[in-house]
């Protein structure tokens, strides 16, 4: 796994408030060679982020800790975790892992687990998506390319409200629509206040989301790095006050801007696919 910054874009990052701030004057560039030491004892280790998700673990506690040992054209650090096992969706960037204690195993849908023991390396590569289990006291070293977590906070904002959809949290994921957003669902232009009066209904109707399925996400940033556009196939389960459900697969291309230093929605166009598509 990766700390603070990659943490934050992973899995769903799912966490928009971790800050970045602190990476940008560490460790100055230098030609000194830098030994890596990773037997670092827990007392010299950070614990400065949050746990992960609720939502992405499938067995155990996420308590775990990291030490930065360096951060220029790359990032390297120690990660350790106590037994967890974690559902990872999309792996936002390519990573270099090394066990140093405990084991991983990794695995595909439909493949058999990969499992690295002591000594053993792995690239896991962008777009990994499976699950990521640690066992025993569980330490790895890792390298990222620096260039691969600059826009962390905009895959944490991408994360996050597609979560909060997925979870019925109403508020939570109108506060990622920029004031006076365009929203197209099909050809149809929807109005922001009436289809947040339209889902805050729902709920208290006792409707509300079953299933919310992101893949395939595309992410591209425009020169300047405050905007972007992402797209993704969506599959969803919806149901109706009346408790009945409907299944609907559907793209959706999300215009993103960064205002006041936060990611914000200014269009979304969701269109759904029929079966002949």
């Amino acid at each position: 796994m990766t700390m603070s910054k990659l943490f934050t874009a992973m899995l769903f990052s799912f966490l928009c408030g971790l800050s970045f701030s602190t990476f940008s004057a560490e460790n100055e560039k230098s030609t000194t060679p830098v030994r890596l030491e990773t037997d670092s004892p827990y007392s010299e280790m950070s614990t400065d982020f949050p746990p992960w998700p609720k939502e992405v673990i499938l067995s155990g506690e996420s308590v775990h800790r990291y030490k930065r040992l360096y951060t220029g054209d790359i990032y390297v650090e120690i990660y350790e975790s106590e037994p967890l096992t974690l559902k990872v969706n999309d792996f936002p960037v390519d990573e270099f892992v090394t066990v140093i204690s405990g084991t991983l195993i990794l695995t595909v849908a439909g493949e058999e687990p990969q499992v690295f023991e002591v000594g053993d390396s792995v690239m896991v590569p962008k777009g990994f998506t499976g699950i990521w289990e640690m066992q025993g006291n569980y330490r790895e070293l890792l390298v990222i390319m620096n260039e691969s977590v600059d826009n962390a906070d905009l895959y944490a904002a991408i994360h996050a409200f597609d979560r909060a959809y997925a979870n019925n949290e109403v508020e939570k994921y109108f506060s990622f629509y920029a004031d006076g957003a365009n929203v197209y669902f099909g050809n149809a232009r929807v109005d922001i206040d009436a289809y947040h009066d339209m889902w805050t209904e729902l709920m208290a109707a006792g409707g509300g989301v079953e299933l919310n399925e992101m893949s395939d996400l595309k992410v591209q940033v425009m020169p300047g790095g405050n905007a972007a556009v992402s797209t993704s196939f969506i599959e969803n389960r919806t149901r109706a006050a009346d408790g009945t459900t409907s299944t609907t697969n559907a793209f959706e291309t999300d215009v993103w801007q960064k205002i006041d230093g936060n990611w914000k929605i200014v269009t979304l166009h969701h269109s759904g696919i029929t079966e002949e598509e």
